[in-house]
């Protein structure tokens, strides 16, 4: 067994490096929400009483569910000299793709880690490198602007669309339209989010549909409480950073709504994290 304390060779002094004895594992974890995702570990190690830098690469291709998929490696003994983690297949966008690289021992569901080398999004045109990039959490970037069209409901059923497993989102707008049925009623349009049960906001709006009246009721970040824009049309305001977790909803909350009325499928913005549990 080498003297994992002495100096390492002369040949590569100098750089950042750190003694494998051969029985670490490399455990690469991605968190995806993008289609046709691949991803590439490699790396450079110099083994010991060797004479050149060996390399090794491996890929490993994410689910699209948020969870994780992992990929274990067995670089051997020697000293590593460096790794870099890439987008090789597909087109993420920052915050849609989250990777960790840890060191540790054992594999499978027997992996103990105790370092973590890597931990950043990556798309195809930001990579990350161990040493060099910094450690960052899920929730620590930007986020993934996304356009959702979400899903009709019943007549004289409400709109609500749920926080998938893995997610956090905050919702940037929403526009959804509401035909009202023949029978008389005033109804009103509220937006509402909650946790799956408790109610955390209401937003009303000022668009009012009478018996068979067509009109869209939006909501957006950086509006006032209410701007009217028509009889039939009014933007309300939402708060910023509205931040809900998986299981959260996004629902309408209408006043007077009668069997016969439709609402179409809502229009909506969000930006979405990876929670990376």
């Amino acid at each position: 067994m080498p003297d994992t304390a002495a100096a390492p060779d002369a040949r590569i002094a100098g750089t950042v490096q750190r003694y494998l004895t051969g029985s670490e594992t490399l455990r690469l974890t991605v968190y995806n929400s993008a289609a046709n995702v691949r991803v590439s570990i490699a790396g450079r190690r110099f083994p010991y009483g060797g004479t050149t830098v060996s390399e090794f690469a491996s890929t490993l291709t994410p689910t699209t569910n948020r969870l994780a998929t992992v990929l274990d490696l067995t670089p051997g003994e020697g000293w590593l000299l460096g790794l870099a983690v890439r987008v090789v297949a597909g087109s993420p966008l920052e915050g849609q793709t989250y990777v960790v690289v840890e060191i540790g021992n054992g594999a499978g569901a027997t992996f103990q880690p105790f370092d973590t080398l890597i931990a950043d999004t990556v798309t195809s045109a930001h990579r990350v490198a161990w040493p060099g990039s910094p450690i960052r959490g899920p929730l620590d970037g930007p986020g993934a602007v996304r356009v959702i069209t979400g899903s009709t409901p019943a007549a004289g059923a409400e709109i609500s669309e749920t926080v998938p497993t893995g997610a956090r989102w905050e919702l940037k707008t929403l526009w959804v339209v509401l035909v009202a049925s023949a029978t008389v009623a005033t109804r009103t349009p509220q937006l509402r989010l909650d946790d799956g049960t408790t109610t955390l906001m209401q937003v009303p709006s000022v668009t009012q549909l009478v018996a068979s009246q067509t009109a869209a009721a939006e909501f957006a970040q950086g509006m006032p409480y209410a701007a009217q824009v028509n009889a039939l049309g009014a933007p309300s305001g939402l708060p910023v950073n509205n931040r809900l977790a998986a299981g959260h909803r996004i629902r309408t909350s209408t006043s007077n709504i009668q069997v016969g009325d439709q609402y179409g499928a809502p229009q909506y913005v969000v930006v979405e994290w990876l929670e990376g549990a």
